[in-house]
């Protein structure tokens, strides 16, 4: 069940630019890397619902439910009666749902297993119907055929809209993001190494905070890249798509792996104002660097380095316990600094060196993974065979994970103690809470009231039963 790439995930090598030549010199920063990522204003810290609304603002539960509805009349003839309140809850309730982790989603209206939050703000069958009805297009107009993502389009524009607004510091990285999911689609890739290898695969742009900033789904060869760029395969024109949104003459850098670097990649960011930064596979670079018998026998920590002809690019082979090569517009070997790794021989933890380059590796190339990582703790998970309903809940955990981390920098820049700031699960929760009880009709015990200014009773914070 291995899906293979396109054939635009292939460089085009014959429109390539011709190799450099390489010398066994130091190579001269061009910027000073200890300055880089340089920090952005923060804001006063508002509600967690505030900054999810940053992502999906009021107007999208009636567009939600506009067409939902439509939806369910072209399948089945009949109305729905989907309403904007009833899309809030929808959402807030996978919210809840994916914090809580039940095995089976029926549990939470179960009378041993009760969640009140959830039973109480709508019935078991509805709650179902809706899910299975959700959609975010219409299907008569809506389809394009360069577009295998049009059925989520609507949503991926104003996910991507908010992205876009988020301050750039300096320095980002760019790398594969799985959505999980094993059913049926064009979509589907299998990658090896990722903790969810089958999926649609994301390319992302994140910041060292781990926010996205930019992102955009594979779709063979309809993947939207710039057609300046499409001479750098699938990886570089990524790159180079993504890299829009950056800014430029700023020491702007990069940070990617081996699957997207290159050196016609780096001299292409070079030419846009940009460095570029990362692992790079070492038939890519057309260079004798020693082998790894010849830096194993120079001792744990050696390195070898060698630059461009034009000075511009360098190469920085280095051993731990196995090699690792890197390929830089504007970090090289030096300065070396030292970096603790445990030896199996001695058993017990040495000091060994680390070029400068690998330590700039390191420090921001991890904002992908760190996103990743903090979707998994709380995935919205759901049996369905619908690709497109996968997607707009990741986007939602995508959105609400963006939303926590922007929380924790303007909390951070307000002076907030450790223990005043809100753990992704609860800010989870209130999310989820405000968009419950946003949706509900509030209503007071006994015979309605006649008097027009009559408020309506506090309700309590709703219990796990």
């Amino acid at each position: 069940q291995n899906e293979k790439f396109d054939n635009a995930s292939r460089p085009q090598r014959s429109r390539q630019k011709v190799a450099q030549s390489w010398t066994a010199q130091a190579f001269t920063a061009p910027i000073d890397i200890e300055r880089t990522a340089s920090a952005q204003p923060c804001q006063e810290p508002q509600t967690p619902l505030t900054y999810f609304k940053e992502y999906f603002e009021d107007d999208f539960w009636e567009f939600i439910a506009t067409r939902t509805n439509l939806y369910w009349v072209q399948t089945n003839g009949t109305t729905l009666g989907m309403t904007a309140k009833e899309a809030k809850a929808l959402f807030g309730m996978h919210i809840v749902m994916g914090n809580l982790k039940f095995p089976q989603a029926r549990m939470y209206w179960a009378a041993a297993t009760r969640v009140s939050l959830i039973a109480d703000a709508m019935p078991r069958d509805r709650f179902f119907r809706l899910r299975n009805a959700l959609h975010v297009c219409n299907n008569d107009t809506d389809y394009d055929e360069r577009n295998r993502c049009w059925k989520v389009q609507a949503l991926l524009d104003r996910v991507r809209k908010a992205c876009l607004k988020i301050p750039r510091s300096n320095v980002a990285c760019v790398d594969e993001q799985m959505i999980p999911f094993t059913g049926r689609t064009q979509l589907r890739q299998y990658v090896r190494g990722k903790p969810n290898p089958t999926g649609l695969k994301n390319f992302v742009l994140a910041d060292s905070l781990g926010r996205v900033l930019d992102f955009e789904i594979y779709q063979g060869a309809t993947t939207s890249i710039p057609t300046e760029h499409k001479d750098l395969g699938i990886g570089g024109g990524i790159v180079m798509r993504l890299a829009d949104s950056m800014p430029r003459g700023d020491d702007c850098v990069l940070c990617f792996d081996r699957f997207f670097t290159s050196v016609p990649l780096i001299e292409r960011l070079l030419e846009q104002g940009m460095f570029g930064h990362g692992t790079v596979m070492t038939n890519r670079v057309k260079t004798a660097l020693k082998s790894d018998k010849e830096l194993l026998a120079a001792g744990r920590g050696s390195s070898h380095e060698k630059v461009s002809a034009n000075g511009k690019l360098v190469v920085v082979k280095w051993m731990d316990t196995r090699s690792v090569t890197l390929l830089s517009s504007c970090c090289g070997a030096e300065p070396v600094d030292s970096a603790r790794r445990y030896d199996k021989k001695q058993k017990k933890y040495v000091e060994v060196e680390r070029p400068a380059s690998v330590r700039f590796y390191n420090n921001h190339k991890g904002g992908v993974d760190l996103n990743d990582f903090l979707i998994s703790l709380y995935r919205i998970k759901m049996k369905t065979k619908k690709w497109s309903v996968k997607v707009i809940f990741h986007f939602t955990d995508l959105a609400l994970v963006n939303s926590w981390l922007s929380y924790k920098e303007d909390t951070k820049g307000a002076g907030y103690t450790k223990s005043q700031v809100l753990h992704l699960l609860d800010f989870r929760m209130q999310v989820a809470e405000a968009l419950i009880r946003g949706s509900q009709e509030r209503k007071r015990r006994g015979r309605p009231s006649t008097d027009a200014t009559a408020q309506p009773e506090h309700h309590h914070r709703a219990a796990v039963q």
